[in-house]
């Protein structure tokens, strides 16, 4: 990045640079692998300060993301899809996407909600995309063929069709809202109705409902 820089660039400092990486683990084995090529002997350009934003992570921690550096340093944010819509980053110059995501859903089998690592969407590309150059010329470098991501699906499916409704269930009959299976049929992507079935039936044999509803 730092010879991609003209003088223009320069005179406004480095561009902060905006890594996604689709969770925790992985944010961490790219910041240790980023720190120890920071102390590479024969090294030149700026500073790297290398900024993980994660859910998990304190709000304190990843407030430093809007924070001004000097010259001499350059920022990299090492970010779940978190930083797709959530948050605005003015001065991200570059955008690294390794094109991968988690989400939600549940086993077929056991019903049990997971995350499962998937490639990420058209529409996420494309949002991702958007999150350089917010005040400037951006880059964008997918480390996917570009043949490869042209093929992803437009749209993952809504997460009401991938994870279990336990909790939509029971605020249903919480607030008296009628059915749940009237109810849920109105919404845009309605659930498959075997994964409301199987959930209703976990819910009377846990106790939470009972056996006449």
């Amino acid at each position: 990045l730092d010879r991609l820089e003209t003088k223009e660039d320069k005179k406004m400092g480095p561009g902060a640079v905006l890594v996604f990486l689709p969770g925790i683990h992985e944010i961490k084995q790219v910041r240790d692998f980023l720190l120890d090529k920071e102390d590479e002997v024969g090294r030149k350009g700026p500073e790297w300060k290398c900024i993980p934003l994660h859910s998990s992570i304190p709000w304190e921690e990843c407030n430093e993301v809007f924070d001004p550096l000097p010259p001499n340093q350059r920022k990299v944010i090492l970010s779940t899809n978190i930083a797709e819509s959530s948050l605005t980053i003015p001065d991200i110059g570059y955008v690294i996407d390794f094109c991968l995501t988690k989400n939600m859903t549940s086993d077929p089998e056991t019903n049990y909600p997971r995350l499962m690592l998937d490639w990420a969407s058209q529409a996420q590309l494309k949002q991702r995309r958007g999150r350089a150059g917010r005040v400037g010329n951006g880059r964008v470098y997918r480390l996917v063929p570009e043949g490869f991501s042209r093929k992803l699906v437009e749209y993952h499916s809504p997460e009401i069709q991938r994870v279990p409704l336990t909790g939509v269930v029971l605020d249903v009959k919480l607030l008296e809202m009628g059915s749940p299976k009237e109810l849920l049929a109105l919404a845009l992507s309605p659930p498959d109705l075997v994964s409301l079935r199987r959930t209703i039936v976990a819910l009377k044999e846990m106790g939470a409902l009972l056996t006449t509803v």
